[in-house]
């Protein structure tokens, strides 16, 4: 009946006027409509098959870099990330310094060393690390001397300061109310004897040597108006004399007095005038040269508690600065993204936090905690970046072979695999100056060839890599042994 239905409307529409066109269309449209779903079915398998069977296309960009590739070895992208404006994280951070520094003070209880005192602070502990910073035969008395007190009343008071040359007053730089006296000396030697003299004395006052340097920017440092540092010149120059006959004239007019630290390669100047350090500092800049190097004044600033700039390095270790979040990490990955598409996946170690601006919905991107990582959690929190980086081969699903970026690594051309590791050679290493030799006289191509060298015949080289055995071995080692018992039994 059905059929008998559709045979008479088929026949109705082909007896219309514009039937058969109509039916014509119809065929057509059908037609087409059938080879474009068929297609996109078949786009989508295939496209399903590369996701889950295709290894080429396992990475951020989900394309296939097989004619790239040499085996589809998946490499994984870690950063350790950290916000360092948050209060929280700041806060952390202080306490654990502060525990630090109490469980210090307790091992130096429990050895028994006393460093309440500053009298007897050793500063032989303490490094100046500023630029152009030398020890000068100075030293430095807090609380100031009396005003009355002159260079010939000196003795009187400190008998190991009979060599003193000169003693003046500063105003202390945190606190320009008081004040410290600093007292100059000829020579090393003469204010080594003065200060050794005074800390074996009873004295209240704190002592120090004083520095000098050309760095400005911490805090601690008096402007010595006087005083200037010469730089530039040739570092042929070894002896005071030997520069100084070699001084411009209009330079040598205005200096009463000169040093040479070679081992700095600067000069201190005492100036006659101290105006004359803005006319020289003209002149240097009007090309003043000795032999061919042109030659740069720069004022000199003294400073005397080395613990003040330490304190203020510690300050800086947990400023919000050193990990403030500028969003390096956003352009380091879209220079993945973009230079190094093959990366399978990117982790991202943190205490845990979260970037405000990172998509969690890609699947090709995760957040790690140290908890994730860290086997004992009594180790947290910890803001120490060895820790965490052999922590984490930990994270679940790395890949074995893996790159490790800070966030402020950025790439800016396209990089492969081949770059970082081959299954010849294995990881590739770029150094930024090529590795010394072990010994002198012994090149890296000597160390294991087969025959024993002498000059790599030694424990730095590995007694030329294993090369020198038997006798030769036992030479050195017997040498060694007899130097050991005679130092330690005569």
């Amino acid at each position: 009946m059905l059929f008998k239905l559709l045979q008479r409307q088929t026949y109705t529409c082909l007896s219309h006027r514009y039937g058969l066109y109509v039916c014509f269309v119809g065929v057509v449209v059908t037609i087409v409509s059938a080879f474009q779903f068929g297609e996109v079915v078949l786009e989508w398998s295939r496209d399903q098959y590369h996701v889950l069977f295709d290894s080429y296309r396992d990475n951020i960009a989900g394309k296939s870099f097989q004619n790239r590739l040499c085996l589809p070895m998946p490499i994984d992208v870690v950063y350790t990330w950290v916000n360092g404006t948050d209060l929280e994280l700041l806060k952390e951070l202080q306490q654990v310094r502060e525990q630090m520094e109490e469980e210090q003070k307790a091992m130096r209880e429990i050895l028994g060393k006393n460093t309440t005192e500053p009298t007897k602070k050793s500063e032989k502990q303490l490094e100046c690390l500023l630029t152009h910073c030398i020890k000068v035969p100075m030293l430095v008395l807090d609380p100031a001397l009396p005003a009355n007190i002159t260079l010939k009343d000196l003795p009187s008071l400190y008998p190991s300061f009979h060599s003193a040359s000169d003693i003046f007053n500063v105003a202390k730089p945190k606190n320009p109310s008081t004040n410290v006296s600093v007292v100059v000396f000829d020579s090393t030697k003469d204010v080594e004897d003065a200060y050794s003299g005074l800390l074996k004395g009873n004295s209240r006052q704190t002592v120090w040597r004083g520095y000098l340097t050309t760095d400005k920017e911490v805090p601690g440092l008096v402007l010595m108006q006087d005083l200037a540092f010469l730089s530039g010149f040739p570092p042929t120059f070894k002896e005071t004399n030997q520069l100084k006959t070699k001084l411009p004239e209009n330079l040598s007019s205005k200096v009463k007095l000169l040093q040479l630290y070679s081992e700095a390669s600067v000069a201190l100047l005492k100036l006659n005038n101290p105006k004359d350090f803005q006319e020289l500092n003209k002149q240097t800049k009007k090309n003043m040269t000795i032999d061919g190097k042109e030659l740069t004044i720069s004022p000199a600033y003294l400073l005397w508690d080395l613990s003040a700039i330490s304190q203020s390095k510690q300050d800086e270790d947990i400023s919000a600065s050193r990990f403030e979040d500028n969003e390096e990490l956003r352009y380091s990955l879209r220079s993945i993204e973009r230079h190094a598409p093959w990366v399978r996946n990117i982790f991202i170690v943190t205490n845990g936090q979260i970037p405000s601006w990172l998509n969690l919905d890609n699947p090709r991107v995760t957040i790690v905690t140290h908890q994730d990582v860290f086997r004992n959690l009594s180790h947290l929190p910890t803001f120490s970046s060895p820790a965490i980086e052999s922590h984490i081969h930990r994270i679940e699903g790395l890949s074995q072979k893996f790159i490790y970026l800070n966030d402020d690594v950025m790439f800016g051309k396209d990089v492969w695999p081949d770059d970082f590791y081959s299954h010849s050679k294995g990881q590739k290493v770029y150094l930024t100056w090529p590795v010394p030799n072990c010994a002198e006289g012994c090149p890296g191509s000597w160390i294991k060839d087969g025959y024993c060298d002498k000059a790599c015949n030694n424990s730095a080289c590995d007694w030329d890599g294993g090369d020198c055995s038997g006798k030769d071995v036992l030479n050195c080692n017997s040498f060694i042994f007899m130097e050991y018992f005679l130092l330690n039994h005569y």
